[in-house]
């Protein structure tokens, strides 16, 4: 309970100093303009070949529900409203919220609602056909969060619904070069060569930027559990875990 205050009480603050960076952290400075142009190619490089690439045609693809999450102050969902039938963006931060609903008052297929940093409680069941998660899940600071998010996922994709979602392949800020590294719980621990040429031991607890990390075999073995048909996972640099799923 106390890193879900934490989430809160972190993004809220962020989104008061700099939300456009927080969101979208490549930038200090965002001209709204360009940092919402920003969101829109990143969903045609990145989502739309996922659909089309799942069979979904792009008149098929304007019929989709679909679930923006950890969606910031829109940036993503705004671009997903331009291709898709209704978008439901969630966070943790209502300060994040209050400047998506701002933003982007006038679109009218964009829903935006406050999640308890845990589940997706608002969401009914059965009810969405995509999922997409990008630049979020790696700043969870445990594991189990993110797991109770997946089922979370399962719960409310339709038969057949699909999800592209990212996660921290990599452990977040360690001193050196991580050789080796396992993702626990709450904290990671990392085999380092520390100024290139120092081997050490490091070990640390995950926070609200550098948070939880996995493996493929460690999230594959999650999301199969859970009872997803299909995972494919792959590492989209040296840093990010994507998968596609398929309930």
């Amino acid at each position: 309970m106390n890193k879900i205050k934490n989430m809160y009480r972190d993004w809220n603050s962020r989104a008061l100093t700099n939300a456009y960076h927080w969101v979208f952290s490549s930038k200090k400075d965002w001209d709204k303009e360009e940092y919402y142009r920003q969101g829109d190619e990143d969903i045609e490089r990145i989502v739309l070949p996922f659909l089309n690439k799942q069979g979904l045609t792009n008149d098929r693809i304007k019929e989709l529900d679909v679930l923006d999450i950890g969606c910031g102050t829109g940036r993503l969902s705004r671009a997903l409203a331009k291709h898709c039938k209704q978008v439901t963006g969630i966070d943790i931060s209502d300060e994040m919220l209050k400047k998506a609903k701002e933003d982007n008052a006038d679109i009218n297929n964009i829903k935006f609602v406050l999640t308890n940093g845990s589940d997706l409680g608002a969401v009914d069941s059965n009810s969405l056909d995509f999922c997409f998660s990008y630049l979020v899940f790696q700043h969870i600071p445990r594991q189990s969060i993110i797991e109770s998010y997946l089922n979370e996922i399962h719960r409310i994709l339709k038969n057949d619904g699909v999800a592209l979602l990212q996660f921290r392949g990599y452990p977040g800020n360690p001193p050196g070069k991580a050789l080796w590294f396992m993702g626990f719980k709450k904290f990671y621990i990392a085999f380092c060569l520390y100024r290139k040429t120092l081997p050490i031991l490091w070990i640390k607890k995950y926070g609200t930027v550098y948070g939880a990390c996995f493996n493929q075999k460690q999230i594959k073995s999650i999301l199969k559990k859970i009872g997803f048909t299909e995972v494919k996972t792959y590492m989209g640099n040296k840093k990010y875990l994507w998968t596609e799923i398929k309930k």
